[in-house]
């Protein structure tokens, strides 16, 4: 009879179940354990299977005992899931370094089963796009439509795999070139210990550098200004060896093989190479080059892209005054089998030349030290390289190389197709008629033809002379001598010195030009577009014809080129604001700034009594602190009934409108790009700005001076009304630091009347310095606008014409083709003369 065995040994470790397991143990070990006791129920009597059941109801007619035992544990240990939480999670997964895309996919898999997601393949698709380390692939993805879950799983396979059997195949060999052993700087250990130390300050040994009697004690180093050391001891970065450019070296750099490389930019397209920067220098020969009126001696690389020194050598040139044109650049420049970016300093353009021929070229600066390379295309420009014709060009078969000769269009030509070993593109022959003309260019020269003037001959004048009536009857005068005949009495005055030759006409020695070549004589005096006296010099010396000057004057006026370059309109009369009836009801307001510091004033200023508020603002001038300001202000003041502002961002901003409606303020807006409109408000700031230069040459605290410049403006005098602002504001004196005795009280009569005098002198003198004078335009006219020049060749006006719509005093309103309207100063327009 065998021996009976325990039913236990072959089942295994059972995981203990208790209530408080949670839900992650419960996928884990739970399941695990609930089929054990399954299986050790099958061997058990049917009294012991009643243990695993001991309470709650009996399975249904199509339920098993396990399906509801399973579900009642499962309801038990699975707590309430929050999708939200779980999606947050699910979110914030991110690709860990050295894990591929299917581990990735694996882990997004199994957070999603918690996130209650409709489409599971579809989220994490779009989580590896937005998560994935991989720039490149990142791009891959996105470049196709709808990618699906199979499909970015091919893709990343294949572009891991690329990348893995290319980094193989890449990888750079280390090795050293040479190895150099250097003596041990401790010849003689038999010295003693003091003898050995060397000073860093002054390069002697036997003492440091704090010992009192170091010869550099005090002296100034004649490189880097500083004291303490001798130039030779000098650590400044500064310091360029005499033999820099010059000396060799055998020793190539080597890189530890520890050394950690990043990805590459695979998606920059505009990297470059540089194939010898580091490396022989003593085996590669030299070439020297001028550049930017220096010359360097650089060395010749077929192999690199870009022209490049380190940052030595840049400083040498900026040292002797290279002439270049600096610049940033966002290029990436990598040595050859380098996968590590170089540091680039910068870049500049500037003239290269090898004997008489010179180009121009881009350098860029790196910081590691290397030797100066002239990249392939420069020079190939420069002439200083020639690639020759490559080997694998030319076949071993000589006959064939006879063939290609005697057949040319045979093997060359848009419809053959290069061998697979041919570099050269293959370029149509233009098979186009040599009639043929582009209609574009056509139209061009019709145009250049018809707006140059043809040169007018004598043939010319005298041809049309013939046929000139005015001509024929001046001609029958001089023949008859029947003065009262003539048609055009305009030629009495000058009759005595009319004569004819043939058909001409002339008037001493200048030609009398006929009614039909008079305009296209004034085409060509116009040439170079003299102005009015300078063309009238040109045409008085040749030619004549009555009321010729009044024809060069307007010839002049309506020519476009020069209208679109002429001066201004001359400004209209002042019109000056009549002195508010209280104060404090009109005020204006300006920011001055920015100041160094970042910050702005925000400036205020009363037209009664010429009152000044100031506040500092910092760099942000919105229109919630442009009301902050305000509301202290009127706090103290009250409301105003109206405020002139310019046209800036804030103060035209729908929060600054709603403040203003709201309070019961009218506003008025100035006219754009004319300040002096609002002249009191310029006035104070620039007189406001002199102390504050005042106060930054003398190194006092800003914000401090422009309370003691307040305090003195407030309290003095002022010089249009004859009273303290402080005075006509409050009705009282401030009291300074100055003594006085004086109780003053202001006649508000007084005041008006010097307020009126002083506006009507300064109305008077800017009207007499400035030539003003009324303007005639009016609503309908063609004008041209002013326009900011964007360079020096930018023409005064606006070219296109604009329509006048209003005129209020100084103030017009113009409006474009498109429909878009402008309010501007009349002097920043000008009536356009059409021809």
């Amino acid at each position: 009879m065998a021996e009976a065995r325990p039913i236990l040994s072959d089942v295994g470790l059972i995981p203990f179940l208790t209530l408080a397991m949670t839900l992650i143990r419960w996928d884990k070990d739970g399941h695990a354990g609930f089929d054990h006791l399954i299986c050790m129920q099958q061997c058990w009597n049917g009294s012991t299977r009643c243990v695993l059941y001991p309470g709650g109801t009996r399975p249904g007619e199509h339920e098993t005992v396990y399906e509801v035992a399973v579900e009642i544990l499962n309801n038990h240990f699975t707590p309430q899931v929050n999708n939200s939480f779980q999606r947050n999670q699910f979110r914030a997964m991110e690709q860990k370094p050295q894990e591929t895309i299917e581990q990735f996919i694996t882990r997004l898999r199994q957070k999603a089963i918690y996130c209650n997601f409709g489409n599971v393949d579809e989220a994490i698709c779009d989580q590896v796009i937005d998560k994935c380390s991989s720039k490149r692939l990142r791009r891959k993805l996105l470049e196709r439509h709808n990618v699906t879950l199979q499909q970015l799983r091919e893709t990343a396979q294949a572009m891991e795999a690329a990348e893995k059997q290319a980094t193989s195949i890449e990888q750079p060999i280390e090795s050293v070139n040479k190895v150099s052993t250097y003596a041990s700087k401790k010849q003689n250990q038999n010295k003693s210990e003091f003898k050995q130390i060397s000073c860093y300050a002054c390069g002697f040994s036997g003492h440091y550098k704090t010992d009192p009697k170091c010869p550099a004690k005090g002296k100034k180093c004649r490189l880097c200004q500083n004291e303490g050391h001798f130039e030779k001891c000098c650590k400044s970065k500064k310091k360029i060896s005499k033999n820099h450019y010059s000396r060799k070296t055998n020793v190539r750099h080597v890189e530890s093989a520890d050394d950690t490389c990043s990805e590459p930019d695979y998606e920059n397209e505009d990297d470059d190479y540089a194939f010898t920067v580091h490396g022989n220098q003593g085996k590669v020969s030299k070439f020297t080059v001028n550049v930017g009126g220096i010359d360097v001696p650089v060395v010749i690389d077929s192999g690199a892209t870009v022209n490049i020194i380190d940052r030595t050598l840049w400083e040498h040139l900026k040292k002797n005054k290279i002439k270049c044109e600096s610049k940033t650049s966002s290029k990436n420049l990598y040595a050859y089998g380098s996968n590590k970016p170089l540091t680039i300093a910068g870049s500049f353009n500037t003239n290269v030349c090898v004997n008489d021929r010179c180009v121009s070229a881009d350098f860029f600066v790196i910081e590691e030290d290397g030797q100066a390379l002239l990249g392939h295309k420069t020079s190939i420009e420069l002439g200083v390289l020639k690639i020759e014709t490559n080997v694998n060009t030319v076949t071993d078969n000589v006959v064939k190389t006879n063939y290609t000769s005697k057949f040319p269009k045979v093997f060359s030509g848009s419809q053959n197709i290069a061998d697979s070993l041919s570099r050269l593109l293959v370029v149509p022959k233009n098979e186009s008629k040599q009639g043929e003309i582009n209609q574009a260019e056509e139209y061009i020269r019709f145009v250049a033809s018809e707006s140059t003037p043809n040169a007018v001959k004598i043939e010319d004048v005298d041809k049309m002379s013939l046929n000139d009536k005015e001509l024929q009857n001046i001609r029958n005068c001089l023949l008859n001598g029947r003065w009262q005949d003539l048609l055009n009495k305009q030629y009495l005055t000058v009759k005595q010195e009319l004569s004819s030759i043939g058909h001409i006409v002339l008037r001493g020695t200048r030609l009398i030009i006929p009614t039909e070549l008079r305009n296209q004589i004034l085409k060509l005096g116009h040439e170079g577009h003299p102005g009015i006296v300078l063309m009238k010099q040109r045409l008085r010396s040749k030619v004549w014809w009555p009321n010729m000057d009044k024809s060069i004057e307007e010839y002049c006026k309506s020519c476009y080129g020069c209208q679109l370059v002429a001066n201004p309109e001359k400004p209209e009369p002042m019109i000056r604001t009549s002195l508010p009836s209280k104060p404090w009801e009109q005020i204006s307001a300006d920011f001055l700034g920015p100041l160094p510091s970042g910050e702005y004033l925000f400036t205020v200023v009363d037209y009664y009594s010429r009152w000044l508020e100031v506040t500092i603002m910092s760099k942000s001038t919105s229109a919630d602190r442009v009301i902050d300001a305000l509301d202290k202000m009127f706090t103290i003041h009250g409301l105003p009934i109206s405020i002139a502002t310019d046209n800036g961002p804030q103060f035209i901003s729908d929060t600054f409108k709603n403040y203003l409606v709201q309070n019961g303020i009218v506003h008025r807006r100035i006219t754009p790009l004319w300040p002096a409109a609002n002249g009191k408000i310029e006035r104070q700031n620039r007189s406001l700005l002199k102390r504050m230069r005042i106060a930054n040459a003398e190194k006092k605290n800003l914000s401090t001076e422009i309370q003691t410049y307040l305090k003195m403006y407030r309290s003095t005098p002022h010089c249009t009304t004859g009273v303290s602002p402080a005075e006509l504001l409050f009705n009282r004196t401030l009291r300074t630091k100055l003594p006085d005795i004086q109780i003053r009280s202001h006649d508000d009569t007084e005041v008006r009347d010097r307020d009126s005098q002083r506006k009507e002198k300064g109305k008077l003198y800017a009207d007499t310095r400035r030539n003003a004078t009324t303007n005639d335009l009016k609503a309908g006219d063609s004008v041209l606008v002013k326009q900011n020049r964007g360079n020096k060749l930018s023409t005064t006006f606006n070219p296109k014409p604009f329509t006048l719509l209003e005129k209020h005093g100084n103030s017009v309103v113009v409006q474009n083709d498109d429909g878009d309207t402008y309010k501007r100063n009349v002097t920043h327009i000008k009536r356009f003369i059409e021809i």
